[in-house]
């Protein structure tokens, strides 16, 4: 076993997108679920464990869920990673704001009514009606719910796409079209060093 080895993955075609708010394709999401991280994640037998958020709160009536982001998470970039961030990223997929072609967009945010991030490590999101699917929606970081960098997508927002930057366990290194992404991985992963 070698904790260092390069890992191949396999796929009969190109990822479409790795920009997490426009992946709907499975070779898009194999690569994506990799760079991104969320307010939770699944584990391998389907359950939730906190992820860029260390605990969530939830109102007595369902409606207010106020997530409590870990200190010190940065992106790929070293950017930080905190409640600011995140609102950053839901201000650009929410329903209002997403471009056609953000598929998921409705789905993981459709039932927000508001959200913000009240300082820099407490984010407030508030329901238009009680939500069991809310939470595992959040563990979605192959797809809208993947949590970019904010800093580099708004330095070149037309390149994001093919440059990305996100706060998984692995980060982008080079994608050649028709025959590979290569990605390496994150020494400072907020979660620990992954694991191949």
């Amino acid at each position: 076993y070698n904790p260092d080895a390069i890992i191949y993955e396999t796929s009969t075609d190109d990822p479409t997108h790795l920009d997490p708010a426009l992946a709907t394709d499975g070779q898009s999401t194999v690569v994506t679920q990799l760079l991104y991280s969320a307010l939770v994640g699944y584990n391998k037998d389907g359950s939730l464990y906190m992820d860029v958020a260390e605990s969530y709160d939830v109102s007595e009536d369902g409606l207010t869920y106020t997530f409590h982001i870990r200190d010190g998470v940065k992106f790929h970039d070293g950017t930080p990673c905190d409640a600011e961030a995140i609102e950053s990223n839901w201000n650009r997929v929410f329903p209002a704001n997403a471009t056609p072609d953000m598929t998921y967009s409705s789905v993981l945010f459709g039932n927000v009514e508001s959200f913000e991030a009240t300082d820099p490590l407490t984010f407030v999101v508030k329901l238009k009606s009680q939500d069991s699917t809310f939470l595992t929606l959040q563990g979605s970081s192959s797809l809208a719910a993947g949590l970019i960098s904010p800093t580099a997508y708004e330095a070149d927002p037309e390149g994001f796409d093919r440059n990305p930057v996100g706060c998984g366990p692995y980060k982008f290194q080079e994608w050649q079209s028709g025959q590979y992404v290569s990605l390496v991985r994150y020494d400072d992963y907020h979660l620990g060093k992954a694991v191949n």
